[in-house]
């Protein structure tokens, strides 16, 4: 190995796990000994990361306070060193790192940051929808926008969120009964989010999954009479479309 990349392992091992390998190699003087002057890197190195995180999750930074905000962004730099060229990537774990509620709203905040980040599509219209021809629904595919992005959350921690991003004092967290789902995308350059119904929740999963529509109805037989799953299966299919959950693309065969 050439001294120079010697010497970024040994700076890195440094950083990450305060080995001290790399003192042999950094000149210490009386004014600027090596612990001081290693200590300057140190700290900007985690400073730097810290102010990426709070980039991401602005509302964590708020909820618990600058002072413990950084505390916990070094201690996850250091089990969760940075695997990606841009720093924006950096938080991509931060939600599974914490726990609870706090985990729930990194979650959120990372999901709101995917959705406004995702790429443009052109979302289906009702008049697209109505021109699919009757004997392709069975076997047709549905889409959903490249935004579309579902979360179940176990906790109160959107209204915690919401709080928080309008500088209210956060609502006390609260485990739900059950799970709830939510759904998150883009709309007209603008993140929309909502929480689900159960047959909702599975509908959209079920596209997820690549099931076609067919599939879809006779799923929806958990939840309906067998006489009313077309009529609920054209209410969500149009609920979704006017939306904006569902994505045109020419080159399906619908």
């Amino acid at each position: 190995m050439n001294m120079l990349k010697q010497l970024q392992n040994d700076f890195q091992e440094y950083l990450l796990n305060d080995d001290r390998n790399i003192y042999k190699n950094i000149v210490s003087t009386e004014r600027m000994p090596v612990d001081k002057r290693l200590n300057i890197y140190a700290n900007a190195y985690y400073a730097r990361l810290s102010e990426a995180l709070s980039a991401t999750y602005p509302t964590i930074q708020s909820y618990l306070g600058f002072d413990d905000f950084y505390k916990l962004a070094c201690e996850y730099a250091k089990s969760h060193p940075s695997e990606f060229r841009s720093i924006r990537w950096f938080g991509d774990k931060f939600p599974t790192f914490l726990q609870n509620h706090l985990a729930e709203i990194a979650e959120i905040e990372w999901t709101m940051s995917a959705v406004f980040d995702s790429k443009n599509a052109t979302p289906l219209s009702i008049e697209e929808l109505a021109n699919i021809p009757p004997e392709s629904w069975e076997s047709m595919q549905l889409k959903l926008h490249p935004s579309v992005r579902r979360i179940n959350l176990n906790w109160n921690s959107i209204a915690i969120w919401q709080d928080l991003i309008q500088d209210k004092t956060p609502s006390d967290p609260i485990k739900n009964e059950f799970t709830v789902p939510w759904i998150f995308w883009r709309k007209n350059l603008d993140n929309q989010y909502c929480s689900l119904e159960a047959e909702d929740a599975w509908a959209i999963d079920a596209i997820i999954r690549g099931e076609n529509f067919g599939t879809i109805c006779e799923g929806l037989l958990q939840w309906n009479q067998e006489e009313d799953i077309g009529m609920r299966a054209a209410s969500l299919l149009k609920g979704w479309t006017e939306a904006g959950l569902l994505w045109y693309n020419a080159d399906i065969n619908y």
